[in-house]
């Protein structure tokens, strides 16, 4: 039997794992925090995806969509926010 070349999270399993609301997860998902692809009814993570997610908000507080927006801006010009911002979100 032919072994799967990654291993996949689903919704749930990271709310799961993270403690937080399916619904949290979605939030990161639609603001572009964490990359997420449809599958079926649902959405999977690639394993390489979520390391890469829990790496670029270390200390960092996503629980406000504002907070979430903004962070996605700068990881996705590929840097992580400098002190100032940190303290401007907080």
């Amino acid at each position: 039997m032919l072994e799967p070349k990654f291993k996949y999270y689903k919704t749930q399993e990271i709310a799961d794992l993270l403690q937080v609301s399916r619904k949290q997860v979605g939030r990161w998902r639609q603001t572009g925090l964490i990359k997420m692809t449809k599958a079926g009814h649902g959405y999977v993570c690639r394993e390489e995806e979520l390391v890469r997610f829990l790496e670029s908000i270390d200390g960092e507080d996503v629980s406000g969509t504002a907070d979430m927006a903004a962070l996605a801006q700068r990881l996705k010009k590929g840097r992580k926010p400098s002190k100032v911002e940190r303290r401007m979100m907080a």
